[in-house]
């Protein structure tokens, strides 16, 4: 198993809650970064409120690979970048799940970009992810990344820490 996927994995707990509470708000998962595709397929298995779920990917063999693979699935993967996905194909009610390193592979004025998207013309948007916590962090540490979602976001609905295959994470579902 690899961790990373199941650390992934970790937030669709997280995600159900919100969405049970949230009743119907939200009809659209869109992974940003999706590998392999396996935590989509979990999230169809375990989130029957969502009715679509995308993929993106930054390699088209990768995503024709997920595309055969996961046929009998309801999901779509893509190869087009987030922001060229949220300005032709996403609409309100959108959940994105993520981890961290997918966030800091965008420059500061892209992530400005995706934050508006998500805060005004996506609204309401939802962001599940996962931060890993840096090794001998002090306690009350504020995670540069956690501090930019609490700065954009409308409200962090869960943003908890725990212990995941020997490293800290903090496992974030904020709203938009």
């Amino acid at each position: 198993m690899d961790a990373a996927l199941d650390l992934h994995a970790a937030l669709i707990p997280l995600l159900r809650v919100v969405l049970i509470r949230r009743g119907g708000e939200f009809s659209t998962l869109c992974e940003i970064g999706c590998g392999s595709g396996r935590v989509l397929r979990d999230c169809a298995e375990r989130l029957p409120q969502i009715v679509r779920y995308v993929g993106l990917h930054d390699s088209r063999t990768q995503t024709q690979l997920n595309r055969a693979l996961y046929r009998d699935f309801p999901i779509r993967f893509e190869c087009v970048s987030l922001l060229e996905w949220v300005a032709t194909q996403a609409a309100p009610g959108s959940v994105f799940l993520t981890d961290a390193d997918e966030l800091r592979s965008f420059d500061a004025a892209l992530l400005g970009t995706i934050w508006r998207c998500w805060r005004q013309s996506l609204r309401p948007a939802l962001l599940a992810i996962a931060i890993p916590v840096p090794v001998g962090a002090a306690p009350g540490f504020e995670l540069p990344l956690l501090a930019d979602i609490r700065r954009h976001a409308r409200a962090v609905r869960y943003a908890m820490e725990m212990t995941f295959a020997n490293r800290q994470v903090c496992l974030v579902v904020a709203e938009f």
